[in-house]
C-alpha cells in the first residue's frame, strides 16, 4: 500500500501542475444600432440593429499568477509522494501531507466558488487540477495511513 500511495500522490502532483484548476466565461453582448438615410432621397431614414457578443474564457493554472497557490498542493502531494516511494522507515507526516494536500485542494476550490458566486460569470466549473489534487490527496492519505499504522511508523 506503501508504493500505491506513493504512485497516486506523484500522479496527482503532476495532473495538478499540468492542468487547469477551474476557469470561467465571461459573455458580453451589445446591440449595436445605425441609421442612414434613404435610398429615394426622402427624409425617412433607416434604423438597423447589429446585435453582437463577444465571449472570454479564463483558467486557473500554473501558468499565471494562482502559482503559489497551486505549487502548495503540488508540493504537498511531492513530499508525500517522494517519502513513501524511497526506501526506509516511512515517516508519519507522509499521509498527513496528502491530506493536507486534499485539503488545501476543498479549501481553495471553496475559495473558487465564493468568488465565482459573488462574480457572477455566465458559466463556471472546477476542473481536473482540482479533482486530481482532492482525489490523490485523499486516496493517498488513506493508504499511508494504513501503512503507517500497521507498520509503526517513525515519529516526526
Amino acid at each position: 500500500m506503501r508504493k500505491a500511495g506513493g504512485a497516486i500522490a506523484l500522479v496527482g502532483a503532476l495532473i495538478v501542475a499540468t492542468s487547469s484548476f477551474a476557469g470561467w466565461e465571461e459573455a458580453t453582448g451589445s446591440l449595436g444600432t445605425s441609421s442612414s438615410p434613404s435610398r429615394t432621397g426622402s427624409l425617412a431614414q433607416n434604423l438597423s440593429f447589429r446585435p453582437s457578443s463577444t465571449g472570454t474564457t479564463e483558467s486557473i493554472d500554473a501558468f499565471g499568477p494562482y502559482l503559489p497557490l497551486i505549487l502548495v498542493v503540488v508540493a504537498l502531494l511531492g513530499y508525500a509522494a517522494y517519502v513513501s516511494l524511497r526506501g526506509g522507515t516511512l515517516p508519519l507526516r507522509a499521509w498527513q501531507a496528502a491530506a493536507a494536500a486534499a485539503a488545501a485542494s476543498l479549501v481553495l476550490g471553496a475559495i473558487f466558488v465564493i468568488a465565482m458566486l459573488a462574480f457572477d460569470p455566465s458559466d463556471w466549473w472546477l476542473d481536473t487540477g482540482f479533482f486530481a489534487g482532492l482525489a490523490a490527496g485523499a486516496i493517498a492519505a488513506v493508504l499511508l495511513r494504513r501503512e503507517s499504522a500497521g507498520s509503526g511508523a517513525a515519529l516526526p
